[in-house]
């Protein structure tokens, strides 16, 4: 029985190479404007099948066929190894936007690539001004496949052995003493510890007060100060790191993934499947949790429009049943907050310590 299993899969796996090879030979967006890459990201999307990534052929699909509009005219700077490159998609942030660049233009990033899908809030319009930014545009309607399908495209812009730093526009990193050491000192201890890869957390941020309603003429940043210290479950699987938890998991019962690996250096047999892992799985295995993705996601009506957005066209993975989980559970309790006496704690440098699955790595 077990044979019959193997071959099965064997003939599966086969029957997909031939797949990936016939769309990589024919005529398509990619190619035209990379011919000299195809080789390349035919192999790396071979891992991904190798590794049974379900996704494979509706990303490769998009990573082919999308067409970016390069809107800036200057191009990517690739003189400091040392520093990542940010990678992000993005859509009608605009109410962030300018809190997240000043963010990581702190940390020490010097070199922004962005994916604009269509905004009509100003978004768009403040990035094109933005002297270290380079902006694609691209039309096609989001889910969850297509953006990944974009960040691959992004890295292909740039190309191999470079760090990356791959976030969401409501994703502001930190770690442990990130006020005294820069990313690419963050980076350098990495190279030093021999490590391809962080472990990273999402830290859902709150205020007191109810989800949704922060003042857009107020600072979030300074509204939403709050974080769970101790309601996360780290787990050991055959992808990497996974944790599980947060107030998302207290309020709502979701069992979300919040561990990624949003800092990463990207080499010839890596490719990216999904938000929250790569390929190869094992370049994951046994490297710290030090990151922290302080994560605002509920903090105005801004967000509760992306909420009913989500619900309404299934665009994010399972058919949006995370988001639909949230708007049931807001939409007849409009006073319901995350904050928790026995186990928020305010943000700070000192307070990130207490978080009981994040370690420094500069200890």
């Amino acid at each position: 029985m077990k044979s019959e299993t193997k071959i099965r899969e064997k003939t599966r796996k086969v029957v997909q190479y031939i797949k990936l090879k016939k769309l990589f030979s024919g005529d398509n967006e990619f190619s035209k404007i990379h011919p000299e890459l195809v080789d390349v990201w035919k192999k790396k999307f071979y891992q991904m099948i190798r590794y049974s990534s379900e996704r494979t052929f509706p990303i490769v699909e998009e990573f082919l066929t999308v067409h970016f509009d390069k809107i800036s005219s200057r191009e990517i700077q690739k003189s400091e190894k040392q520093i990542p490159i940010l990678i992000c998609a993005i859509k009608n942030d605009i109410e962030k936007i300018t809190h997240f660049m000043e963010h990581y233009r702190k940390l020490g990033i010097r070199e922004f690539l962005f994916v604009d899908n269509m905004s009509t809030d100003g978004t768009f319009e403040y990035l094109v001004q933005q002297p270290d930014t380079i902006v694609y545009q691209c039309q096609n309607p989001f889910t969850a496949d297509r953006k990944i399908a974009w960040m691959n495209r992004l890295i292909a812009e740039v190309g191999d052995n470079f760090w990356f730093l791959m976030v969401d526009s409501d994703e502001f990193v930190t770690y442990i003493d990130c006020d005294k050491y820069s990313i690419d000192e963050l980076v350098n201890k990495c190279k030093q510890k021999g490590y391809k890869r962080l472990g990273s957390v999402m830290l859902d941020m709150y205020s007191k007060g109810p989800l949704f309603i922060s003042d857009v003429k107020k600072n979030f940043i300074d509204e939403f100060k709050y974080m769970d210290k101790d309601t996360y479950k780290v787990t050991n699987e055959n992808i990497g790191i996974k944790v599980k938890g947060g107030p998302r998991k207290r309020i709502f019962g979701t069992e979300m993934k919040l561990s990624k690996y949003a800092l990463f250096y990207f080499e010839s047999d890596d490719i990216v499947p999904s938000a929250h892992y790569l390929i190869p799985h094992e370049k994951g295995y046994n490297v710290p949790l030090c990151i922290g993705l302080l994560h605002y996601k509920f903090i105005n009506q801004s967000d509760y429009i992306k909420v009913i957005e989500a619900v309404e066209t299934g665009m994010h993975s399972n058919n949006s049943e995370e988001y639909k989980t949230y708007f049931e559970g807001i939409k007849d309790n409009k006073t319901l907050s995350f904050y928790s006496e026995e186990h928020s704690i305010l943000y700070t440098q000192d307070s990130l310590k207490k978080v009981d699955v994040i370690v420094s790595i500069f200890e």
